[in-house]
């Protein structure tokens, strides 16, 4: 399992009571310190447009991480790469056409979130999976955070 972008360490946390053994990218040096000692395991400070393992993984979760890189289409590429050929991508982000978002317009936080760079809809992100070789296997919209979706894409099988 790898997690890409790993907030308070919640879902490591969990990952590790359920016995996987995760790996984890996170770009923040403050976070990824702060949870490796936490956790007692290591995280990769970097950038995941950089991240190459010479591994691959089962399950790869990127978790509102996607709006926030310089190079969406790189990145999921990056996670294609890494994902085994059964293996599943989970990824949520900000739908900037979800129902939230057209009933609070631009009182939506997300507008005023500094650091995101990309923005997505349903039909953009899908496509983009598409492109990058994935699969959607479900989408829904998140029950987490208002006005986010949530995809688990598979490899595409030729």
């Amino acid at each position: 399992m790898l997690e890409v972008g790993i907030g308070e360490g919640d879902l490591l946390a969990v990952a590790l009571e359920m016995g996987y053994q995760p790996d984890a990218v996170e770009i923040v040096p403050s976070i990824a310190h702060r949870v490796s000692d936490i956790l007692g395991i290591p995280i990769w400070c970097g950038d995941f447009l950089h991240y190459a393992p010479d591994k691959t993984y089962s399950i790869i979760t990127m978790g509102d991480v996607i709006e926030h890189v310089t190079d969406p289409e790189k990145a999921l590429r990056n996670a294609y790469g890494l994902l085994r050929d059964d293996g599943v991508l989970w990824l949520s982000t900000p739908n900037f056409e979800s129902s939230f978002s057209r009933i609070k317009k631009f009182y939506d936080p997300m507008w005023t979130e500094p650091y995101h760079i990309s923005y997505f809809n349903r039909v953009g992100i899908e496509a983009l999976a598409a492109k990058c070789g994935f699969t959607l296997r479900e989408y829904c919209v998140s029950q987490r955070y208002n006005g986010s979706m949530e995809l688990i894409l598979t490899k595409c099988r030729h």
